[in-house]
């Protein structure tokens, strides 16, 4: 394995962990992640590389905007997602970032399931009535126990689709 992909998948890693024990990335961890990333890229394949880097990092913040908007993702995970773009470039981060998201809606179905019958029952009644009224439902505050550490899915996603690449 390269410097490179072990400090991606260190970095990778180390949001997941974050996430999971905090529910929270600090800032400098997606700057450095991110930082690295475009570094990686210039030393590796100069400056189209460096371009792909930040329309990578574009594309992971163009991907999940609306999801943070909606409150639906936290600011972390977004800034998380637009750092592991830098890695990726833009169509890998596509891929990473779907199938982080498909990740992340198992680590609900997860969290609902151990959650406890009012946590089942508030999820229950609050997609009954996004189906029904069929449109985006608001998302509560919960507590951060019922939080979805999203960081672990896409973490998993990227590290999957960096090797699925051939970097490792």
């Amino acid at each position: 394995m390269t410097i490179a992909a072990s400090l991606f998948v260190a970095g990778m890693l180390a949001a997941a962990l974050s996430d999971l024990l905090r529910r929270r990335i600090p800032n400098w961890m997606n700057l450095a992640i991110l930082f690295a990333g475009l570094g990686a890229q210039v030393m590796t394949g100069g400056f189209d590389a460096f371009a792909q880097g930040l329309l990578g990092a574009g594309a992971g913040l163009l991907l999940l905007l609306p999801l943070f908007h909606k409150r639906w993702i936290g600011g972390g995970d977004v800034k998380m997602v637009v750092a592991m773009g830098a890695w990726l470039g833009p169509s890998l981060t596509l891929w990473a970032t779907l199938l982080g998201c498909a990740g992340g809606g198992l680590l609900a179905l997860a969290i609902a399931a151990t959650g406890g019958s009012s946590l089942r029952q508030d999820v229950t009644v609050n997609l009954t009535n996004a189906v029904l009224g069929q449109k985006v439902p608001s998302v509560p505050r919960r507590e951060q126990s019922q939080l979805v550490p999203m960081a672990v899915a896409f973490a998993g996603a990227a590290i999957g689709v960096f090797v699925a690449r051939g970097a490792l």
